[in-house]
Parts: structure tokens; sequence; C-alpha cells
């Protein structure tokens, strides 16, 4: 009887141990997405400041509502070596980049190794109160994408209150 009481006890412990686990292992993985789209908003800073604009999120005028033509231009971009010989950003600097379906078609991305999605802010609707001049959204621990609405557990460079 009291081995069971101590099987019991060590179960109990363990649920509440893996559970705390789960959620530092959840939070970990946020905040290393948060700071690497605080790098990426350097480097887009960065190159605003050399080529007075951000770098586009589609070519062509057709807007990509998967957002992976954005997420591909965002490291062609700043990742590419430029006339001058500059990258905004080094792949595999703190910076991880992932190629989903071996496509040959790099992406900078989250935690999750999901790519992060790129908005120019010609390509989605600026409007105040939370003006941006580019939106970066990573899909979160769900990995699904919902545009960063304030209920969702996307990872965005604004104030998801403010749409």
């Amino acid at each position: 009887m009291e081995m069971l009481v101590v099987v019991a006890i060590v179960v109990i412990l363990s649920g509440l141990v893996f559970g705390v686990l789960a959620f530092v292992w959840r939070k970990a993985k946020r905040d290393q997405t948060q700071m690497t789209l605080q790098l990426i908003a350097t480097a887009l800073d960065d190159y605003d400041q050399d080529h007075h604009d951000y770098p586009p999120s589609s070519i062509g005028g057709a807007i990509d509502p998967t957002g992976m033509e954005g997420a591909e231009l965002l490291y062609t971009y700043l990742c590419t070596p430029g006339a001058n010989g500059k990258r905004y950003i080094v792949p595999g600097q703190s910076n991880p980049t992932c190629d989903p379906g071996n496509l040959g078609r790099p992406k900078l991305c989250d935690a999750w190794n999901r790519p992060i999605r790129y908005q120019h802010h010609a390509d989605y609707r600026n409007n105040a109160p939370n003006r941006q001049s580019y939106r970066l959204i990573s899909a979160g621990p769900n990995g699904e994408f919902e545009d960063g609405a304030a209920d969702s557990d996307d990872v965005v460079n604004w104030e998801k209150s403010k749409p």
C-alpha cells in the first residue's frame, strides 16, 4: 500500500514538472522568435537607410496570400550581397533559415523552423492606430498563420491589440 502511495506521488510530481517544462519551452521559443524578429527589424532599418525604402514583399503588384513570396524576397534582399557587397543579415549567424519543401528558396525562420512572413507597407492596409512600415509574422506554436489577430498565438512586430 505504501509503495502505491509513493508511486502515485511520483507520478503527480512528474506531471507537474513536465507541465512546467512544457510551459518554459514554449515561452523560450516565443522569446527566441521575438528576438529573431528584432534582429530582422534592425536589418530592415539598415536596408531602409541605404535604399530609402524597405524591400518589396511582392513582385508585379500581385499580393501573395500565403506570404511565402514576401518571405523569399526578405531573405533575398537581406541575405544576398548587394551591389556594394553589403549583407544586412548573414544566414546562420543568429538568423535561422529554412527551406520548406527543399525548393531551393530559403527563408528566414522562427524558433519552430517555419518561415517568417514579411509584408511591405504597400501590401497591407497601413492604417492608424498601428501604422507600420512593414510587418513580420511568425505562425507561433500552433503553426497556423492567423494574420496577427489579437487573440492569436502569432508572434509579430506590432501590438496585436491594435490591428
